[in-house]
């Protein structure tokens, strides 16, 4: 949650999101690569 509110920034509070495409944007910024995800979570 705190990765998400910086992500969002300090001009938008967590209960102004209402669109999922602003949640699944942050999520896809979040996703590793396999080299990286070695426990593949």
């Amino acid at each position: 949650m705190i990765y998400f509110a910086k992500w969002l920034g300090p001009d938008t509070s967590l209960d102004e999101i209402r669109k999922k495409d602003q949640t699944l944007a942050f999520l896809d910024t979040r996703i590793k690569d396999t080299e990286n995800d070695l426990d593949k979570r």
